[in-house]
């Protein structure tokens, strides 16, 4: 396609004005000798006069729809009686050249040019048709098969002797073909966005027709409308178009619509093209402009066989992924560096779930006895990177269930079917357990107490008491409440508990779709409304940068929240499975298990 440009010189009215004076015995010795006129008609000699741009700059190609383009050189007037639709035959016609080179036109001082074609129009009530062409007439006609560039018309016009007779001509650029040029061309897989189209109608020798209002419509050669026709395809149901048919310039523009949300796994994976077609009414060559959405995940099998999947998931002291798996009372531990190579460990326990790393720099994991029970039989296993294993009991026998190295870098963990927490000492091996009020734990069934830590504390979640609360790590108040404080809805099923970057403490509200963050320094929350009705946010996370990440359990979707804007943006479910827990790898991104596919996957 030729440069998209503008006329450099428009015509005022953006009319062609055709000045008919004189009486049927006047002379005029300058008429064509390609003029004819069907005999016996009374005659009124006149002149057409019409003004041409010049190619000034960059913008020369781009023309209006009621003005005459840049490269005319040649012009025919057919005269009808009227109406032509009752009279097709002419009853006068005329092929003039007003190329650059032509005697009937003058050089202007910006270049353009105005000629002064001579005419001999019948008397009566007449339609006129003006064409106009890239090409001057040869032995008195234009061309055969000569582009076409422009189709004006003027109906029911009087012609009379003795008087000032005055036609005007709307000249519309007759639609040749038509280009769609998108403002971007790349997107990324698992962001929505509008893309703005330059919807380009083109005349025979690719000049762009545009308008100054809508309203100015597309002909085909004969004059009668024409349309440009869009399509998209590729990406499934992820692209749509706000216009698929166009008759006239578009001054508002049409927009191509990516949803996101309506992608699939496979999509989310590979990456894909959407191709947008231009096409005409008037036939022509289709023009596609395409657009590239880059691949926004990655999934890698577990490698696991059948029985085992990936429950938690963490960063190793190694730089690499780990992830604890389990079945009917056996479990094992999994390595994936950032390509997807795994590497796997058995563990002799029955039941992992979730590690952390420690003070020591190695992965310590929970193990409970069984299947889910956590309440009898439990330890605490340690695992090096180069996959030694080492099994610990815990104090009491409690299961733990959610861990995080302390403020003191013990292990903390929290003991879900008793009221209490644990606290593990990595250079001893030895733990203790520290009572919580009654109920903070067993008094919501199917939820569990979670924990985190920031320099201070360790914050335990309470979904039995619909609070959350500090402990104390060391000195004399080891293990005591320093503070519980009531989250402000009630029921909230309080499920994830974590310290962001901003210093505050940041909760999940399952039951209620929030979620909330706790500022320690002045006891205050806020809680923030997640933006799928019903989302069901559970797991979440601190990172990557000044975010915090979660999972909504119910539309399988990751999200993030700004800690500085408190903006939440969704991340598409587009996932094998329901992501179950989170790393922020080594390389930034987001890791996440995938419980039921028996995936771990990461966000590109």
């Amino acid at each position: 396609m030729k440069p998209v440009t503008r006329l450099s010189l428009l015509l005022s009215t953006a009319l062609l004005a055709a000045v008919l004076i004189g009486c049927a015995s006047e002379s005029h010795a300058n008429l064509p000798p390609v003029s004819t006129i069907r005999p016996n008609t009374a005659k009124v000699p006149a002149t057409l006069r019409i003004v041409i741009p010049t190619v000034k700059n960059s913008n020369a190609k781009r023309r209006h729809a009621l003005n005459i383009a840049f490269n005319t050189a040649g012009l025919a007037i057919n005269v009808y009686k009227s109406p032509k639709t009752t009279y097709p035959t002419p009853i006068a016609t005329l092929a003039a050249d007003i190329s650059s080179t032509s005697s009937l036109c003058s050089t202007q001082a910006d270049g353009g040019r105005i000629c002064t074609i001579p005419i001999t129009a019948p008397t009566g009530t007449n339609d006129f048709a003006i064409t106009t062409f890239d090409t001057k007439p040869v032995s008195g006609s234009i061309p055969n098969g000569a582009p076409q560039l422009g189709y004006g018309a003027s109906s029911a016009q009087v012609i009379s002797v003795g008087s000032a007779n005055t036609v005007s001509f709307s000249i519309a650029g007759v639609l040749a073909s038509a280009t769609a040029l998108a403002s971007a061309t790349n997107l990324a897989a698992l962001t929505s966005a509008t893309v703005v189209l330059d919807v380009a109608g083109l005349d025979a020798d690719h000049n762009v027709i545009v308008t100054d209002t809508n309203g100015d419509g597309y002909v085909n050669p004969s004059g009668n409308p024409a349309t440009i026709i869009l399509s998209v395809s590729g990406g499934g149901s992820t692209p749509s178009l706000s216009s698929t048919s166009l008759s006239a310039p578009s001054v508002t523009g049409t927009t191509l619509t990516y949803n996101a949300n309506n992608i699939t796994n496979a999509q989310a994976i590979g990456g894909f093209n959407v191709a947008i077609s231009a096409n005409t009414s008037t036939g022509g060559s289709t023009s596609t402009t395409t657009i590239a959405v880059a691949p926004g995940l990655a999934e890698y099998p577990t490698n696991s066989g059948t029985t085992y999947y990936p429950n938690g998931i963490e960063l190793g002291p190694d730089g690499n992924i780990w992830f604890e798996e389990a079945t009917a009372n056996t479990s094992q531990i999994g390595k994936m560096t950032n390509t997807g190579a795994v590497t796997l460990y058995p563990v002799p326990a029955p039941w992992v779930e979730s590690g952390v790393i420690g003070a020591d720099n190695n992965l310590w994991l929970d193990i409970s006895s069984n299947s889910g029970t956590h309440t009898t039989g439990a330890h605490i296993a340690k695992i090096t990177t180069s996959g030694a294993v080492s099994i610990y009991a815990t104090s009491d026998g409690g299961g733990p269930y959610s861990m995080v190295k302390g403020p003191d870098n013990q292990i903390w963990y929290t003991e879900p079917y008793y009221d209490y927490v644990g606290a593990f000492n990595t250079s001893l091996n030895t733990g203790a357990d520290y009572p919580l009020p009654s109920g903070s734990c067993t008094a919501l069934s199917g939820y569990f107490c979670i924990i985190t830590a920031n320099s201070s504390y360790s914050w335990i979640s309470e979904p039995g008491t619909n609070k959350i609360a500090a402990i104390f790590p060391a000195g004399a108040d080891v293990g005591i409440v320093a503070g519980q404080y009531s989250i402000p809805t009630s029921n909230s099923g309080v499920s994830s508990i974590a310290s962001g970057p901003d210093g505050r403490i940041w909760i999940t509200e399952y039951a209620t779709n929030k979620i909330a963050a706790f500022n320690p320094s002045v006891n205050s929350w806020a809680e923030y409304t997640v933006l799928t009705t019903g989302a069901q946010p559970t797991v979440i996370i601190s990172g990557p940068g000044n975010n915090m990440t979660f999972v909504e359990n119910a539309g399988g979707k990751i999200a993030t929240i700004n800690t500085s804007t408190n903006i939440i943006t969704e991340i598409p479910n587009c996932f094998s499975s329901i992501p179950s827990s989170f790393a922020i790898g080594a390389d930034g991104r987001i890791w996440f298990a995938e419980y039921a596919a028996q995936k771990i996957g990461h966000l590109l």
